[in-house]
């Protein structure tokens, strides 16, 4: 049996292609069919009669650098549809924190809510790709 059955939706996959009727459906943590099925069961259906349903977005440039270690659940975002967040891509990212640059970070990020502890030297997330941001050495 199926866990997660969505009836009635129309699937937009990001292909580009127009959206289509179909159920989705879901068994364990995979995605198991994306066809109409008129027959299926599930513990859990979810009527999406009338609604799009799409796979998670991606956030291409979303400054949340700063962000995701003090919330690092991103609720805020995953409410929103998006489940992958590229960031450092204004050169200004806190990682990889380098000895040479890492005051200067700290200090452009005075703001931040919450207060980040700056106690890491690389790495933001295992799920968020990020391009390292350039640093300009102190004289």
């Amino acid at each position: 049996m199926l866990d997660v059955l969505i009836k009635g939706g129309t699937v937009v996959d990001g292909s580009g292609a127009p959206g289509r009727p179909a159920d989705v459906a879901i068994a364990g943590d995979r995605v198991v069919a994306v066809e109409p099925l008129p027959a299926a069961g599930a513990a859990r259906v979810i009527d999406a009669t009338g609604l799009a349903v799409a796979p998670g977005f991606i956030d291409m440039h979303s400054h949340a650098d700063f962000v995701l270690p003090g919330l690092p659940t991103a609720d805020s975002k995953v409410h929103q549809g998006f489940t992958l967040e590229v960031v450092g891509n204004c050169g200004a990212s806190p990682a990889p924190l380098s000895p040479l640059g890492r005051q200067d970070v700290i200090d452009t990020s005075a703001l931040v809510v919450p207060p980040l502890e700056w106690d890491w030297r690389a790495g933001v997330s295992p799920t968020s790709p990020r391009s390292a941001g350039p640093r300009r050495p102190r004289p």
